[in-house]
């Protein structure tokens, strides 16, 4: 679980004109799925409007609390990821226990369990819809294309 944490980590980068002139910065996240809206940098003091994404910075660093501002953005896309890891550990469970369903069947086949066995266990009570799931065929080494 932490490993797709540790593929989240947010940083702020310079953007710039010409390859010389900065005009402004961006958040990014280092899954490089994610980018946040540009924010424009302000030559004079007056140009400093957070709420229109420009800032002012002498010199052209962020300061720590204008970096924190530019990572906003990024710290909802990290608490997404966050909120969507249910779901993700949820789809790797069912994708395990669907390859561990394949290879049992393999297995009780390979003893002499016959189809007819294998539906009833597995709630169909027909061992040609048994068969048609788990029997040789194309799909037999894919498990992901079972239909359910």
């Amino acid at each position: 679980m932490s490993a797709v944490f540790e593929s989240h980590h947010g940083w702020v980068v310079d953007i710039v004109a010409d390859g010389i002139d900065l005009i402004g910065w961006r958040a990014m996240c280092s899954c490089g799925r994610w980018y946040g809206q540009p924010w424009q940098r302000s030559a004079l003091p007056d140009g400093h409007v957070p709420a229109e994404r420009r800032l002012h910075c002498p010199g052209g660093h962020l300061d720590p609390a204008l970096t924190r501002l530019v990572l906003e953005e990024w710290e909802c896309h990290h608490f997404e990821m966050q909120a969507l890891m249910p779901v993700r550990l949820a789809f790797q469970d069912s994708e395990s226990a669907r390859q561990r369903l394949v290879e049992a069947v393999r297995f009780v086949r390979s003893t002499g369990a016959s189809w007819e066995s294998i539906g009833q266990v597995i709630g169909t009570e027909s061992a040609e819809v048994a068969e048609q799931r788990f029997g040789v065929g194309p799909w037999r080494d894919t498990v992901s294309q079972l239909e359910w």
